[in-house]
């Protein structure tokens, strides 16, 4: 693992969290400043834009740490979490529902967070990983 894929971990725990406020934070946004409606935060582009930038950083960062430190489980609960995400994009609210379909977006969220900090905190603990010799960020 390298300093870049330490980056890609700390981007896609960054991009997960954005998800998960998005679907929390829109509805109240809404319910405490009716003129935020305009903004049109809950376009299915910018769903399509946070898919696009956490798929490839989060696949990217989980394989570079798979590659360094054999964790098979670290991978399995990043490629869980993707896929769930994925499904439930691919559903969306007219088939899951406005409120199931957030709530599993927030536990893919997590998952996703979940398996990016696993992957970030055993290249810190491990002493022999090659993210060592460059700065951490």
């Amino acid at each position: 693992m390298n300093s870049k894929s330490m980056v890609f971990d700390k981007v896609s725990i960054g991009l997960s969290l954005l998800c998960s406020l998005h679907c929390l934070a829109i509805p109240l946004l809404a319910l405490l400043l009716p003129t935020a409606s305009a903004l049109s935060l809950e376009n299915e582009g910018l769903h399509n834009i946070l898919l696009a930038l956490v798929l490839p950083i989060s696949c990217s960062a989980l394989f570079i740490g798979y590659k360094q430190h054999k964790n098979l489980n670290v991978l399995l609960i990043g490629i869980v979490g993707l896929i769930i995400l994925c499904t439930t994009f691919w559903l969306g609210h007219a088939v899951l529902g406005e409120v199931v379909e957030k709530s599993i977006t927030i536990m893919a969220s997590l998952l996703i967070m979940y398996s990016h900090y696993l992957n970030y905190t055993k290249c810190l603990s491990d002493v022999d990983c090659s993210c060592h010799s460059e700065n951490k960020i």
